[in-house]
């Protein structure tokens, strides 16, 4: 009880958690794959072997689920993580029919198409916290837009005092009218 309160804790910074997801989505990227194969070709699935592969990834994709709804999210992380945890319930329950279908002997067609798409949002719902995680972890944009402004701005400043100083009534406009811009810039969100 203890260790898996510890555990919790220590996956509710974005530290640990990134890195345990990012074991998790190691493992299912391989099973993803494969799924993915498999359901390239249903026809295929006629053969007894390659319907054999199926039972072991759908106990993969549990898992995975398992897995992923034992970590602790952080806060900004919760909505994400719970899609890629119904995802992956869902590929799992999907390929699980399709397995049923295959022991039965009946038609795999119309289960196809859903266990596709369910493969597919458990590929959307990772590459979507994964984004989440990087931008939380990544550093802050550059700001170009700042820069711009302020050499805008300095260029002005020149450009007015140069003006003024030899009474070039042109270039005094545009360095005020640069100015102008420059201070826009900077003060743009």
């Amino acid at each position: 009880m203890i260790g898996s309160v510890r555990q919790q804790e220590a996956t509710t910074r974005p530290g640990p958690y990134a890195a345990a997801l990012a074991d998790v989505a190691r493992d299912l990227g391989v099973t993803l794959d494969r799924l993915d194969g498999l359901a390239a070709q249903p026809a295929a699935l006629a053969d007894p072997e390659r319907a054999a592969q199926l039972a072991p990834l759908q106990y993969r994709l549990h898992a995975a689920a398992e897995a992923v709804l034992s970590l602790a999210p952080p806060a900004e992380a919760e909505e994400l993580h719970s899609d890629l945890g119904d995802a992956l319930v869902a590929a799992r329950e999907a390929t699980s029919a399709v397995v049923q279908a295959l022991e039965h002997g009946a038609p795999v067609g119309s289960l196809v198409y859903e266990w596709r798409g369910a493969l597919f949002r458990v590929r959307v719902a990772r590459a979507d916290l994964a984004r989440e995680a990087e931008g939380r972890r990544g550093l802050p944009p550059f700001a170009w837009t700042r820069i711009h402004g302020v050499a805008l701005l300095l260029v002005a400043l020149v450009a007015v005092a140069t003006g003024a100083h030899e009474s070039a009534w042109i270039v005094l406009t545009a360095g005020v009218a640069g100015a102008l811009a420059g201070i826009t810039l900077l003060l743009r969100p």
